[in-house]
This record gives C-alpha cells, sequence and structure tokens, in this order.
C-alpha cells in the first residue's frame, strides 16, 4: 500500500503543476492548495515565506529547501507516515516523480542530506 497517494504514479514535469505532472513547487503548491494555501509557484519564492525552523524542530507541513551556494533548487515538505508517525519527506523528484524518503534511506544519506539548504514553516498564509 503506498503512503501516498501519489507516491511514485505522477511523474515529474519541468513546469509541471497538475495531476499530469508535477516539478517540485508544483507539486508542494498542489499540496497546500489543498488546505486552501496559496504559495508561489517556484521554489525560490517559497524559501522566502514563513519562518525559519531548526532541521531538529521540523514538524509535518514544514518546507525542505535544498540546492547549492548559486541558490534553492529543489523544495520537499515533511510528512508524517500515518502508520508509525516517523517523519519523512515527500516530494517531485526528476528521476522518480513524487516519492517518499526516509531521513534514514539511501536517497537521503547520499544525496539530499548534502544538498539540504534550509528549512521553513508556512505559517498565516
Amino acid at each position: 500500500m503506498s503512503a501516498y497517494p501519489y507516491e511514485r504514479v505522477v511523474g515529474y514535469k519541468w513546469g509541471g503543476n497538475t495531476q499530469a505532472g508535477w516539478d517540485c513547487s508544483g507539486f508542494i503548491k498542489y499540496l497546500y492548495g489543498m488546505f486552501n494555501i496559496t504559495l508561489p509557484r517556484t521554489a525560490h519564492e517559497m524559501a522566502l515565506l514563513g519562518i525559519k525552523v531548526d532541521f531538529n524542530h521540523l514538524l509535518p507541513g514544514d518546507l525542505l529547501f535544498f540546492g547549492a551556494a548559486n541558490g534553492v533548487t529543489h523544495v520537499a515538505m515533511v510528512y508524517a507516515n500515518p502508520i508509525d508517525c516517523t517523519k519523512k519527506i515527500i516530494h517531485c523528484s526528476t528521476s522518480a516523480g513524487v516519492v517518499i524518503n526516509s531521513f534514514d534511506d539511501n536517497d537521503w544519506k547520499n544525496y539530499w542530506c548534502k544538498r539540504y539548504l534550509f528549512s521553513r514553516r508556512i505559517v498565516g498564509i
């Protein structure tokens, strides 16, 4: 059983913002839209919102931003597994589409963790 209905079903599409295909920010914008919260279209614009949150204090719904010294290139959202309440990240990656990663899995340790920049909590939008 999939942890989230879009996991590995919807593929990546550059600039995509529909269930036919998302990019990372289109997917996050869609998730927040399900709760009537409007976010800007790009990861860079999303990174300017809310308040910074220490990685050790992340809550479900917080946004994680990834990139390099030249700026934000990817966004993901903290997701709480409903079965065991562990925190994971849900995002749309170029290689696999919508995926959920554990903070303990190899994708996180070998790739995402090295590109992590900061986290933000979107409040009062």
